[in-house]
């Protein structure tokens, strides 16, 4: 009886073993998919495209950016949801904040599960849409200050992700925010670049018609 129950056991961690270095490899695959992507247009939406794949419970997913002009969050992409309607929806930052960290579950670090909606920040803005019975939420922190959330919708059940998840969310996290921040850097400067050339064309401009003058 005793070999017996310690064969099973044996088996379960084994089984258990190869599911997380099945886990792992498929992290590692994400992680170099997302590090080839280099701006921010392209990165944000396959992003989202690979967490929905790490995640298969979730119902649909999306991304909200804060802008620093209008000092709002966005939806920028977004996957299961009608687009024009998530294009809709615009948070202040306090809206953003206390709706996806704030009251919810802290399961690691940056990361978040909110089951509970019953007065839940900006739900009003929401209405068109149908309501998620689970939410597994990651925070883009730069600078110390959170500017965007990666948001996984479950509409199914209210205990499609687990704190088992955090483990997953927060390595992919980790490689999200360096992917990011690249991106943002380089959309900087290609500003920058554009802007620059801009006034070059200008000054050269004038400079020929000051010549033919």
């Amino acid at each position: 009886v005793r070999t017996r129950k310690l064969l099973t056991l044996v088996e379960e961690r084994t089984l258990d073993l190869r599911a997380r270095n099945n886990e792992l490899e498929t992290i590692d695959r994400i992680i170099k998919d997302i590090n080839k992507e280099t701006g921010l247009a392209e990165l944000l939406p396959f992003m989202l495209e690979k967490a929905l794949e790490l995640f298969p419970q979730a119902s649909g997913g999306s991304f909200l950016l804060y802008d620093r002009i209008d000092q709002l969050f966005h939806v920028t992409s977004t996957s299961g949801f009608d687009l024009e309607e998530m294009e809709l929806i615009k948070l202040t930052y306090d809206e953003g904040i206390n709706r996806y960290t704030r009251g919810s579950e802290k399961v690691g670090e940056g990361v978040y599960v909110v089951t509970e909606y019953e007065n839940l920040p900006a739900e009003e803005k929401f209405t068109k849409l149908k309501r998620p019975q689970c939410m597994l939420v990651m925070t883009l922190v730069f600078d110390g200050r959170i500017e965007g959330f990666l948001v996984l919708d479950s509409l199914k059940s209210p205990d499609a992700f687990k704190r088992s998840d955090a483990r997953k969310f927060m390595r992919f996290r980790e490689h999200a925010l360096s992917a990011v921040s690249k991106a943002r850097t380089l959309d900087q400067l290609e500003t920058i670049v554009e802007e620059r050339t801009s006034e070059l064309v200008q000054a050269n401009e004038d400079l020929i018609k000051a010549r033919d003058t």
